[in-house]
């Protein structure tokens, strides 16, 4: 649950930025991205220091899986970098859409239970998984149960459809924002 909470915190709490901080962006000359990125760097600030009480639990309880755990380091990077993208987008969209925060609350409550966090994916009927491989915090949180728990299921192919929709998402992000940041000012 901690990845999840950092994901959807961030999410959440960045898609209305721009449009909250708007006093700022009239006034002030500075990088604008630095908005919605204090909060997500935030957010990850709060999970590493949640996943090292959490390790440390592992540690004096004996659970702690050692070569497993390493895993622990790629997911991270890969949610920050699928945070960033989805963050960077959605409240660049927010700034010309009002009803995109709406849109990203509900899209957030299904996302939740479209993703192996509180369950296995070996659990999915078998018809339905080509589905989660569109998800690309699937493989993300598989890393989690893996490098947590010692059991999880990872293909190679699911990898790397997870990484390449992370990729386009933080790309879509960064190009949008770059696109319309000249604009902002003029929405608000």
């Amino acid at each position: 649950l901690l990845p999840w909470t950092f994901f959807s915190l961030s999410l959440s709490k960045t898609t209305p930025s721009f449009v909250f901080e708007r006093s700022l962006l009239q006034k002030a000359k500075f990088p604008r991205e630095a908005i919605p990125l204090s909060i997500i760097f935030s957010n990850f600030l709060h999970l590493l220091i949640s996943l090292a009480l959490f390790i440390l639990f592992l540690l004096v309880t004996g659970n702690l899986r050692f070569p497993g755990i390493l895993l622990m380091a790629p997911a991270l990077v890969w949610l920050l970098a699928f945070t960033i993208g989805c963050s960077l987008f959605a409240s660049t969209l927010q700034v010309k859409y009002r009803d995109i925060n709406f849109f990203v609350q509900t899209l957030l409550t299904l996302w939740f239970y479209a993703s192996p966090i509180l369950y296995s994916l070996p659990l999915i009927p078998e018809s339905l998984r080509p589905m989660f491989t569109l998800n690309p915090l699937t493989s993300i949180f598989e890393l989690f149960h893996i490098a947590v728990l010692g059991q999880g299921t990872l293909n190679f192919q699911t990898i790397a459809i997870n990484l390449a929709i992370s990729m386009v998402a933080l790309w879509l992000g960064v190009v949008t924002y770059k696109r319309q940041y000249k604009y902002f000012v003029d929405w608000l």
